[in-house]
């Protein structure tokens, strides 16, 4: 086997091989009008042009037989797919030749070549040799078939023994009747998978209940119209094919817009965008949907809209229920909240009655307790026996519960009812230290405690009412005493973006996580749960934050478990009053 360049020399004459410029021109005229019959072949009469141009090709050629072989890789056989008889009209009958007894053909043909034979017996024994030799055939030419898919066969061209050998112009010719067969091939194959992706979309889209799909041509006549399309507006397939879109399902009102729409977007204009759409059905009845459009070439060339439509029936339904549970939902939430407004002012006011009761009789709540004390403190100083001085003892620790608890209660009712009012005055911290230090230094150290106080060198003064910073610092240090067992307190006094940070540290047990947003309500207490009296009622932080809020200070709480706690006071600084 050789490649034809390499067996026609340069010089060889451009005829064919009988010598004849008019067999070169009629060859010419012939793939010129099979050029111009293909363009316009409709697929499925292609195999049939091909059937016919074989022996028309043949007529005006220096061609004793020819024939398509084809290539099935996938099966790895080749086989005849077209051909023109012999001169005796006796056609070749060829079994399935496996792919392997075709020599190299289907790879040089991949890559283009054209395999020239000039004498058959040079290839090897087998079904291709024995498949040829069943004419007079001397020698061959094997033009490749190539598509988009790759190679697909060849066009096999035979001569007798005692003819010339190939020409120049004859194999270009041949070769351009090739790639004529080729791209019948290539068009026949595309519009094959056009269509059988075609029916397959058809198919799919019949098949679906709940999408209504509808195609339409350039003249807006219907050309598909699915199961659910008919379920939707009611028309059967039947009765809507062939039929203006207008005329089908939509409304008068936009008829002339929808058709001006279509008619520009299949003329290359603006797409139609999707959204909801109110058409009707084939009752005129409105039916709401969500429909969606794509522009489409079909295997004519002509432009085909295809439309998706959801129907909305039930989300509009679905959607007035809602806005009626609403509705309802926000007159039961106004007329619930009427109801909590004054059963709030009721409490409000009940609680400030409450409060103001409590704040205008603190003095004649404390006098019997007072008395009481007196009484008690007589008593013990008369001659008693052991017992009665033990009851004596009980009786005196439960007056002072009682008044301690009593204080308490009534200085939260002050507080609330706004009987306590911030009396502001530019304080120095320095003296404030000194205070601490008189009030709290002893009882530190009788407990055996370290108390330590820091504060700068250069003095610190505070706009803050004195008496209710006292309060808050005295009850801070008298909690951090009671839960700290050893080690000690600390309280330092720094200043910290323009205001003065009072910070009260000591070595407790600490408080939980959790436990820190709770601190601050009223009755609560951590580690007291029989409630024992004597470890007072939990309101002392309560206290405590509505006093820092009455001063304009804010407080806050860190704090780990079982190593100790930080409370710090936020207050306004004052300038240096010198």
């Amino acid at each position: 086997m050789e490649v034809p360049d390499k067996i026609l020399a340069a010089d060889q004459e451009h005829v064919l091989t009988h010598g004849s410029t008019k067999v070169r021109d009629d060859y010419r005229d012939l793939l010129l009008e099979l050029a111009t019959s293909f363009v316009s072949l409709p697929v499925d009469e292609i195999d049939d042009a091909i059937d016919d141009a074989l022996p028309a090709v043949a007529a005006v050629s220096a061609t004793d037989r020819a024939c398509v072989l084809a290539y099935d890789v996938a099966a790895g056989f080749a086989f005849i797919k077209h051909q023109w008889p012999a001169a005796d009209g006796s056609p070749w009958t060829l079994p399935l030749i496996p792919l392997a007894d075709v020599a190299d053909w289907p790879s040089r043909h991949s890559r283009g070549e054209t395999v020239a034979i000039n004498d058959l017996s040079t290839l090897a024994a087998g079904g291709l040799r024995d498949f040829l030799k069943t004419g007079p055939i001397g020698k061959l030419i094997a033009l490749p078939l190539s598509g988009k898919a790759g190679c697909f066969g060849c066009l096999v061209v035979c001569k007798a023994a005692e003819a010339a050998p190939f020409a120049t112009e004859e194999l270009r010719l041949h070769g351009v009747f090739a790639r004529l067969l080729a791209g019948l091939h290539e068009r026949k194959r595309s519009e094959s998978s056009l269509r059988e992706s075609e029916a397959r979309f058809r198919s799919l889209f019949e098949q679906i209940e709940n999408i209504a799909v509808q195609g339409y041509n350039q003249r807006r006549e219907v050309i598909f119209w699915n199961r659910a399309s008919q379920n939707l507006y009611g028309y059967r397939a039947e009765e809507a094919l062939g039929r203006r879109l207008e005329d089908l399902i939509i409304p008068q009102a936009i008829r002339d817009g929808v058709v001006e729409a279509i008619t520009s977007w299949a003329k290359g204009g603006a797409a139609i965008p999707p959204g909801d759409l109110l058409l009707h059905d084939k009752e005129g009845k409105p039916v709401p949907v969500y429909s969606s459009h794509v522009m489409l070439r079909g295997i004519a060339g002509e432009s085909e809209m295809y439309c998706v439509d959801l129907d909305l029936s039930e989300q509009r339904r679905a959607a007035l229920e809602l806005d009626r549970y609403r509705l309802q939902l926000e007159q039961l939430v106004e007329q619930r909240t009427r109801e909590l407004a004054v059963a709030k002012d009721t409490a409000e006011a009940a609680n400030q009655a409450k409060t103001k009761f409590l704040a205008a009789s603190s003095h004649d709540l404390r006098q019997p307790l007072m008395a009481i004390s007196l009484f008690l403190d007589a008593l013990s100083r008369t001659p008693l026996s052991l017992e009665q001085s033990r009851l004596t003892d009980h009786m005196g620790r439960c007056v002072r519960s009682l008044g301690e608890m009593l204080n308490t209660l009534l200085d939260i009712a002050r507080l609330d009812s706004g009987a306590i009012e911030a009396n502001f005055s530019i304080e120095c911290a320095g003296e404030l230290c000194r205070w601490l230090d008189n009030e709290f230094a002893s009882v530190f150290m009788r407990k055996r405690l370290r108390f330590m106080l820091f504060f700068p060198l250069r003095d610190i003064f505070l706009h803050t009412d004195i008496k209710l910073l006292k309060s808050i610092l005295r009850n801070l240090i008298d909690n951090a005493l009671k839960f700290c067992h050893q080690g000690g307190v600390l309280v330092g006094i720094r200043r910290r973006r323009g205001r003065a940070v009072i910070q009260v540290w000591d070595t407790g047990r600490g408080i939980s996580p959790e436990n820190i947003e709770l601190i601050f309500g009223e009755y609560y207490q951590i580690g007291n749960e029989e409630r024992d009296p004597e470890k007072g009622v939990g309101l002392g932080l309560s206290i405590v934050l509505r006093q820092a809020r009455l001063i304009g200070a804010e407080i806050a709480c860190r704090s780990v478990a079982g190593k100790g706690s930080l409370f710090e006071i936020e207050l306004p600084l004052a300038e240096d009053p010198e």
